[in-house]
């Protein structure tokens, strides 16, 4: 006869909601979304978008931090209410190199720290697809005025940008049962 025994199950269950949580011993209302996400949206991931794997964290009691390749996000979010689903609103200031190349290296590094991208990601969970991020990155707009002469070049951060659909699916971490394998009469 196999047993189940409780005291290995309870700590696997321990183990598996410890993995990937920052504590930080003060209670944060994104608490629950802790861990490791991996992005689905958009298909095709550029390099200037995001990488496919984030770590969300919290950092005392009302910090977000969203922690990517290319560098941290930072925000918090917002307890939904009737209809409206929990939403994280992160935002970031990306380097020049990161920066669309369709825009000019010398309007790139005028806006570089001052440009701000913005993630606004609703917090969805359902039994078929568990706990899922999915909303905009927002990754401003520019407008520049090129001339021959350099010293007449303008550069000017006009909006938040057109927004690019992303979503992330939170890494279900398995833990198999621990079985007790001892026959009894």
């Amino acid at each position: 006869m196999l047993r189940i025994t409780g005291f290995f199950v309870f700590v696997a269950v321990l183990l598996s909601n410890a993995v990937g949580a920052q504590t930080t011993g003060t209670s944060n209302p994104a608490d629950h979304i802790i861990g490791r996400f991996t992005q689905t949206a958009p298909a095709t991931s550029d390099p200037a978008i995001g990488v496919p794997d984030v770590d969300v964290q919290v950092e005392g009691t009302d910090t977000v931090l969203f922690k990517a390749l290319h560098g941290d996000w930072r925000g918090r979010l917002e307890l939904g209410h009737d209809d409206k689903p929990d939403r994280l609103i992160l935002t970031r200031r990306p380097a020049a190199r990161e920066i669309n190349r369709e825009i000019p290296t010398w309007a790139r590094d005028a806006v570089a720290g001052k440009l701000e991208w913005q993630l606004e990601l609703d917090v969805k969970e359902s039994a078929a697809d568990g706990l899922t991020l999915e909303g905009s990155w927002y990754p401003g707009e520019v407008t520049w005025t090129e001339t021959s002469d350099p010293a007449v070049r303008a550069v000017e951060i006009i909006g938040r940008g057109d927004p690019v659909r992303v979503v992330y699916v939170h890494q279900k971490i398995g833990w198999a049962p621990v079985v007790d394998a001892a026959v009894r009469p």
